[in-house]
C-alpha cells in the first residue's frame, strides 16, 4: 500500500529552508482534497513517525503541522519532541478556555505555537501572546491590510509568516513589511513522499495513535494491538527510543511482559 505525505518548505529571507508544513496527501486523488482534519493530520504524523521516519522527511528542520480542536485536547502534539515541531492552530478554531488551557501547557513544555489565517481582526486575543509564528496569507490579504497586521502585532518572540507568495514582487514586498519567514509557489510547491506501507500496519498505527490518547487509556487494549502487529511494535519502540527523544525524556523504553510501563 503506498502512503503518500507532502511537505512544502519554508525559508528564510536568504531563501535558507527553515522548515517545512506537512500535508496529508491521499493517494486516490491527483489534488490536495478537503479531508476530515482530524484524520489528515493523525495521518500525517502517523506517517511521518512510523511510516516515512522523520529524519527523511525533515532533515533536521522544524515540522508545521496543522492541528483541529480535537488533536490540540487529546495531546497529540506529544508524538513529536517540541525541538521538532510547530503547532499549527488552524483559523476555524475556537479559542474556548479549553483550548487556551491546552496551548498554555504546550508552552511550559516548550512547544511553538503558529496561528494560521491571521487577518486584520486579528487572531483570538487569549491566544495571541502564546503564538510563536503568525501567519498571512497574501492571497486573502491586501497589502494595506499586511502593514497594519505587522504594525499591531509584531513584538518580540513572534515571528511573521508569510504564505502564498507566488511572485518576486510578493517576497520583496513582505520582507519590507517586516515578515521573517516564507513560504508559497514562488519558492517551491509542496513535494510528495512516498513510501510502501503493509495496509495492517498503517491502520493498527492509526488505531494505536487514537488509543494512546484517548481520555481514558486502557493500557490492556493498547498491548493488545501492540502485540497484533511485531513490525509497528517494531518501529514504535525505534522511534521512542531514538536520538529524537533525547532531550524529552532520560529513560529508554522497552517491552515488557505485563500491563505496566516501565522504565529500562
Amino acid at each position: 500500500m503506498e502512503v503518500l505525505l507532502a511537505r512544502q518548505p519554508i525559508f528564510d529571507a536568504s531563501l535558507n529552508v527553515f522548515a517545512y508544513e506537512l500535508l496529508h496527501r491521499s493517494p486516490h486523488s491527483a489534488v490536495f482534497a478537503e479531508e476530515d482534519g482530524d484524520k489528515a493530520s493523525l495521518e500525517v504524523l502517523a506517517n511521518t513517525l512510523l511510516t516515512v521516519g522523520p529524519a527523511s522527511v525533515l532533515n533536521g528542520r522544524l515540522a508545521f503541522v496543522n492541528f483541529t480542536r480535537e488533536l490540540l485536547l487529546r495531546g497529540f502534539a506529544d508524538l513529536m519532541p517540541p525541538e521538532a515541531l510547530v503547532v499549527e492552530i488552524l483559523e476555524n478554531v475556537e479559542a474556548d478556555d479549553a483550548v487556551v488551557a491546552a496551548c498554555r501547557a504546550l508552552r511550559r513544555r516548550r512547544y511553538k505555537l503558529a496561528l494560521d489565517d491571521v487577518v486584520l481582526s486579528g487572531p483570538p486575543p487569549a491566544l495571541a501572546p502564546l503564538a510563536s509564528f503568525l501567519k498571512v496569507d497574501f492571497y486573502f490579504t491586501t497589502d494595506a491590510e499586511r502593514r497594519q497586521i505587522v504594525k499591531r502585532y509584531k513584538r518580540p518572540g513572534l515571528r511573521l509568516l508569510a504564505e502564498k507568495v507566488e511572485t518576486q514582487e510578493e517576497f520583496e514586498s513582505a520582507k519590507r513589511q517586516g515578515f521573517t519567514y516564507f513560504q508559497g509557489y514562488f519558492f517551491a510547491r509542496p513535494v510528495m513522499i512516498s513510501a510502501q506501507a503493509i495496509p495492517s500496519l498503517k491502520a493498527a498505527s492509526l488505531r494505536i495513535l487514537s488509543e494512546v490518547h484517548a481520555p481514558d487509556v486502557n493500557f490492556w487494549r493498547l498491548e493488545k494491538l501492540l502485540k497484533r502487529d511485531v513490525a509497528l511494535c517494531y518501529r514504535l519502540l525505534r522511534y521512542v527510543n531514538s536520538a529524537a527523544f533525547t532531550h524529552a525524556r532520560s529513560y529508554r523504553i522497552r517491552p515488557t511482559g505485563d500491563r505496566t510501563a516501565r522504565r529500562g
